[in-house]
């Protein structure tokens, strides 16, 4: 699939700066760790001559010793692989020279190009960077070599001279690794606070007041420099088409781009379809039918390495500001531990723990006496009953062997519904038994998925420590579909879409009906706080948090919002209506204290004499937000017309934004609001030739090959289902089909940008 070709690109990028990477401990930041595990790039590092592969951010001495090469002489070559801004890694480069003093050559490529670097508002360097930033280093390192009294032939620091910068310039060839979703591009602002702007995370509202005079947000600067490194890798010349504000900001600095950089190149031509997550907020704070979105939300994620508002430089020079946001790493921790019972570490020929264990002590060991008294504590512990630690020891992502890729899996159902993708997982569990001899003595029938015969499967591949190893991407994923079906969660999911299908039928009758249900959640979810704080929690599935009724507020005002605009004189609801629904909020956040993380509720003091009249003006500035939420049918121009906004009726087949814009471009219809960016020789025909009959026609989306579609602020499973579905439709079978975003979004991410820590209200 399309999908693969990034891919390739990204690996064939890697294997460019192969002379580089032979024979160097090579540190990864956290949002390169994230892309490179996800692209399969971990066994291309080995066998380019990588000694090592570490984290940047969780650099230790020890780094040195692991060799995977066999290589006896000392490392004398650091790579240095971040996908920040040079000054927000500057900390941890400096940290890895001064412990590496062996070290002769230090290479650094950052995902983040010498031009935006100089465009960011937080960096300290400007138009030259990659030079600036040397000798910043270099300047930097000898001064911490002066403190530690080290002697300067120990610790003599020689950047590489090979006629270039050590630092990949605009016109190298390095990795795309802006397709980290936890990257500088993921994280950095789209929006600044201001009357029309939702969240940092999100773009602001299309009211087509945002001049070329606005400052341009550094999110929407790194974003269309990664969507040009990202077709100039896949050698592709763009065609570029946007809809709404920000992304019409990125289409235009696109186009500036490749006026300046692609004249006179062949490349094969692509359409790119950017578009503004806030023009259809509905569908991420929903729960349609997608496996892959059960799957992230129901799963843990790894923790952040560490928040870059939170790096300080180590001396004057790098100062970093604070305008990013703090996403949750895409990266899941799926626990094998809850698939895998106790009896199933009985088994003779399961040692995998044990061999784990053993090279952990090997760390940890200060002499060998300790080192032998280590691994016999270790050997009884391993005969014993393990320890819940023990078993966390297995948990993994879904990429997590060398001789398994696992985003082709991961694509294939990517774009299915829940019932599908679970037949498809199970399918595949089919397949590796057959290729491992092995038998499964469990019902199974045709159509049906059951945790049972999936377990069970999962077990036999799990029995021997090498065909844990050779299957264990099949085996995370087929975990994380457990998991993702287990009953409270499944639950949970589809209560969620019981009440959103509610919510929908009655703002489809009248304004008091749609309030009434609004409230209805509130107070159940109040209902179920008292229980959990008199220690009576129900064991009930499907229950909703008050959290929980708080994002269905929000899908409930985005509803009267279309459906009510006029209702009341400053939201979609009567003041009657509203008074109710404000003091049913009030009620249950007195009830539910551990709502606190919410931001409108910072500083919030529980107990105090005044609670309640400061909870009220807060409750208020939550209202005021939600009648911002309400007006972005009326406030966003491509959506006054009602062609693009979602259906009212809450069904099976309720499509999204993205949907209905691809059906409508693919059939060549008029969108409104939909711009295209001419390049300068385009222009130039428009302008001065078109006056002799030799002027261009306005490319159509439909008529490209290749189409690459761009939501800017994330998207989600459920829209890539339908992005493919509205390609299927169109009969259009030759179109190659990319669907991509600034990060994936689940619902709880949608409630985190609207109402928690990375949120304006």
């Amino acid at each position: 699939m399309a999908t693969v070709d990034v891919i390739k690109s990204c690996i064939d990028s890697i294997r460019q700066i192969s002379e580089h990477i032979q024979g160097a401990i090579v540190y990864l930041d956290a949002g390169s760790v994230e892309s490179f595990q996800l692209i399969g790039a971990y066994p291309v590092l080995l066998e380019l001559g990588a000694r090592a592969i570490c984290s940047l951010e969780n650099m230790s001495a020890l780094d040195a010793v692991v060799d995977w090469n066999s290589q006896y002489d000392p490392a004398r070559k650091l790579v240095v692989i971040t996908s920040s801004l040079l000054s927000n890694a500057h900390r941890y480069i400096l940290r890895c020279l001064s412990t590496h003093q062996v070290v002769r050559h230090c290479i650094i490529f950052t995902s983040i190009s010498e031009t935006a670097h100089s465009a960011f508002p937080d960096s300290p360097l400007g138009p030259d960077a990659y030079h600036e930033y040397e000798s910043l280093l270099v300047q930097d390192y000898e001064e911490l070599v002066k403190k530690s009294g080290t002697k300067p032939g120990q610790a003599k620091l020689n950047f590489e001279d090979g006629g270039h910068s050590q630092f990949p310039s605009g016109g190298e060839d390095v990795p795309n690794l802006e397709a980290s979703s936890k990257g500088l591009v993921a994280e950095a602002y789209l929006s600044s606070e201001h009357e029309d702007f939702i969240s940092p995370g999100l773009p602001p509202l299309s009211t087509g007041m945002l001049s070329d005079a606005d400052d341009v947000p550094s999110g929407a600067t790194l974003t269309a420099h990664f969507l040009y490194h990202l077709a100039a890798k896949m050698d592709l010349k763009m065609e570029i088409f946007s809809l709404g504000d920000i992304s019409k900001t990125v289409g235009k600095l696109l186009t500036d781009m490749s006026s300046l950089y692609d004249v006179g190149r062949r490349k094969r031509s692509a359409g790119l379809l950017l578009i503004d997550r806030t023009l259809d907020l509905l569908t991420p704070c929903c729960h349609g039918d997608s496996l892959v979105d059960r799957m992230f939300s129901s799963l843990p994620r790894r923790s952040r390495t560490v928040s870059h508002a939170q790096i300080k430089g180590s001396g004057s020079q790098l100062k970093l500001g604070s305008s990013y946001l703090q996403r949750s790493p895409l990266d899941v921790q799926i626990p094998l531990a809850e698939i895998l019972n106790e009896n199933d570490w009985k088994i003779d020929n399961f040692r995998l723990l044990e061999s784990i264990e053993a090279f952990l002590c090997g760390w940890n060991s200060g002499n060998s006496d300790s080192q032998i008294a280590g691994l016999i504590n270790l050997s009884q512990k391993i005969h014993d009953k393990p320890s819940h630690s023990d078993l966390e020891k297995l948990t993994g992502s879904f990429v997590s062997s060398e001789n398994f890729r696992g985003m082709p899996l991961l694509e294939a159902i990517l774009d299915r519904r829940t019932k599908d993708g679970a037949l498809l997982v199970k399918k595949w569990l089919q397949e590796t038994l057959r290729k491992e001899n092995l038998t499964v003595n469990v019902k199974s029938r045709p159509g049906l998925v059951t945790r049972q015969e999936l377990q069970a499967m999962i077990k036999a591949l799990s029995r021997s420590q090498s065909s844990l190893l050779r299957n264990k991407g099949i085996i995370q994923l087929a975990s994380a579909t457990i998991l993702a079906l287990e009953e409270s969660n499944y639950a949970k999911w589809d209560a969620f879409s019981s009440a959103e299908k509610i919510l929908s039928v009655s703002s489809g009758e009248t304004s008091q009906s749609l309030a009434m249900q609004i409230g209805d959640l509130i107070n159940k979810s109040a209902l179920l706080g008292s229980h959990v704080n008199e220690g009576k929690r129900e064991t009930s599935k499907g229950l909703l948090s008050l959290q929980d009724a708080l994002l269905l507020m929000i899908v409930g005002y985005i509803l009267a919002g279309e459906n009510f605009p006029t209702s009341g004189s400053d939201g979609p609801f009567s003041w009657q209506e509203e008074h109710l629904l404000k003091e049913a909020v009030v009620d249950a956040l007195l009830e539910n204290p551990s709502v606190a993380n919410l931001k409108f509720l910072d500083g919030l003091m529980y107990g105090d004499a005044q609670l309640k009249l400061e909870l009220r003006d807060r409750v208020d500035n939550l209202f005021k937000f939600l009648h911002k939420l309400s007006d972005l049918k009326r406030k966003n121009i491509p959506l006054r017309d009602g062609s693009l906004t979602t259906e009212a009726n809450f069904d099976e087949d309720r499509k999204g934004l993205l949907y209905k814009l691809l059906t409508r471009v693919l059939g060549k219809s008029d969108v409104p609001g939909l711009e295209y960016h001419s390049s300068t020789v385009g222009r130039l025909f428009k302008s001065g030739f078109g006056r002799f009959g030799l002027g261009q026609a306005k490319p159509s989306l439909a008529d490209q090959n290749v189409i690459l579609v761009f939501v800017i602020g994330g998207i989600n499973g459920l829209e890539v289902r339908e992005a493919h579905e509205a390609l299927a439709e169109s009969g259009r079978p030759d179109i190659e089909l990319l669907v991509g975003g600034t990060t994936l979004l689940t619902s709880n991410d949608m409630l985190d940008l609207l109402l928690g820590d990375s949120s304006y209200i």
